[in-house]
């Protein structure tokens, strides 16, 4: 990844953790990603030719990869991550 992986990171555990929220909750929309999941393929590249290697062949572009967590989210139907959106859960911590 290119940038900012750590913001990334945190939008794919919010994927993942609605994803398992659900799975219980609401299967249908878990099954939907699941369809996506097995059907989709997207180019994550932003046009990068990154090294044909195994150590490379996880790599992407971090626009890219942003713009589609960003699709997959809204197309499910998620939340998106927004800044201080568990700030009052951290308040009671207190």
């Amino acid at each position: 990844m290119n940038s900012s992986a750590y913001t990334l990171f945190d939008q794919v555990s919010n994927l993942v953790a609605q994803y398992l929220h659900d799975q219980v909750h609401d299967p249908g929309r878990s099954a939907a990603f699941d369809q996506m999941i097995a059907t989709q393929h997207p180019d994550l590249s932003g046009g990068i030719r990154f090294i044909d290697s195994a150590r490379h062949r996880s790599y992407v572009d971090g626009r890219a990869f942003r713009t589609e967590v960003g699709r997959v989210t809204d197309q499910i139907g998620w939340q998106k991550l927004s800044p201080r959106m568990f700030a009052s859960l951290k308040e009671g911590f207190r």
